[in-house]
Protein backbone atom coordinates (compact mmCIF):
# COMPACT_ATOMS: atom_id res chain seq x y z
CA UNK A 1 0.00 0.00 0.00
CA UNK A 2 1.30 2.88 -1.09
CA UNK A 3 1.24 6.08 0.64
CA UNK A 4 -0.89 8.85 -1.36
CA UNK A 5 -1.31 11.72 1.71
CA UNK A 6 1.11 14.07 2.05
CA UNK A 7 2.69 15.58 5.29
CA UNK A 8 0.70 18.66 5.53
CA UNK A 9 -2.20 16.95 4.32
CA UNK A 10 -1.86 14.19 7.15
CA UNK A 11 -1.51 16.78 9.80
CA UNK A 12 -4.68 18.43 8.99
CA UNK A 13 -6.57 15.11 9.19
CA UNK A 14 -5.29 14.41 12.34
CA UNK A 15 -5.64 17.45 13.64
CA UNK A 16 -9.41 18.04 12.27
CA UNK A 17 -10.37 14.15 13.30
CA UNK A 18 -9.41 14.77 16.36
CA UNK A 19 -11.17 17.64 17.08
CA UNK A 20 -14.53 16.26 15.66
CA UNK A 21 -14.15 13.24 18.20
CA UNK A 22 -13.29 15.53 20.80
CA UNK A 23 -17.35 16.73 19.87
CA UNK A 24 -18.26 13.74 20.36
CA UNK A 25 -16.64 13.08 24.11
CA UNK A 26 -17.90 16.47 25.63
CA UNK A 27 -21.49 15.96 24.45
CA UNK A 28 -21.71 18.16 21.25
CA UNK A 29 -22.16 14.83 19.24
CA UNK A 30 -23.56 15.14 16.24
CA UNK A 31 -23.61 12.02 13.54
CA UNK A 32 -20.50 13.99 11.47
CA UNK A 33 -18.50 13.90 15.00
CA UNK A 34 -18.92 10.21 14.76
CA UNK A 35 -16.58 10.30 11.32
CA UNK A 36 -13.92 11.69 13.07
CA UNK A 37 -12.37 7.94 13.04
CA UNK A 38 -12.26 8.05 9.16
CA UNK A 39 -9.81 11.53 8.72
CA UNK A 40 -7.26 10.14 12.06
CA UNK A 41 -7.15 6.62 10.55
CA UNK A 42 -5.83 8.05 7.00
CA UNK A 43 -3.48 10.41 8.01
CA UNK A 44 -2.15 8.14 10.55
CA UNK A 45 -1.52 5.14 7.52
CA UNK A 46 -1.00 8.11 5.09
CA UNK A 47 -3.21 6.44 2.58
CA UNK A 48 -6.63 7.66 1.52
CA UNK A 49 -8.81 5.16 -0.78
CA UNK A 50 -10.42 7.99 -2.32
CA UNK A 51 -7.65 9.88 -3.59
CA UNK A 52 -6.78 6.24 -4.69
CA UNK A 53 -9.81 6.21 -6.83
CA UNK A 54 -9.41 9.85 -8.26
CA UNK A 55 -5.68 9.50 -9.01
CA UNK A 56 -4.30 11.90 -6.26
CA UNK A 57 -1.19 11.84 -4.54
CA UNK A 58 -0.06 14.68 -2.44
CA UNK A 59 2.83 13.64 -1.39
CA UNK A 60 4.09 12.53 -4.99
CA UNK A 61 6.13 15.53 -5.53
CA UNK A 62 8.83 14.46 -2.87
CA UNK A 63 8.98 11.12 -3.93
CA UNK A 64 9.76 12.00 -7.95
CA UNK A 65 12.73 14.26 -7.21
CA UNK A 66 13.95 11.56 -4.77
CA UNK A 67 13.30 8.46 -6.79
CA UNK A 68 15.49 10.53 -9.68
CA UNK A 69 17.92 12.22 -7.70
CA UNK A 70 20.73 9.58 -7.99
CA UNK A 71 20.28 9.29 -11.59
CA UNK A 72 20.94 12.89 -11.52
CA UNK A 73 24.25 12.70 -9.40
CA UNK A 74 25.47 10.17 -11.99
CA UNK A 75 24.83 12.08 -14.90
CA UNK A 76 26.56 15.37 -12.89
CA UNK A 77 29.66 12.93 -12.20
CA UNK A 78 29.85 11.88 -15.73
CA UNK A 79 29.93 15.60 -16.63
CA UNK A 80 32.67 16.48 -14.37
CA UNK A 81 34.76 13.38 -15.13
CA UNK A 82 34.20 14.60 -18.88
CA UNK A 83 35.58 18.42 -18.02
CA UNK A 84 38.34 17.04 -16.05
Amino acid sequence: MKQNVGTVDRVLRVVLGLGLATQAFIGLATPWAWFAVLPVFTGSLGYCVVYRLLGIDTCGGVRQIARHAPQQVAQQRGRADEDA
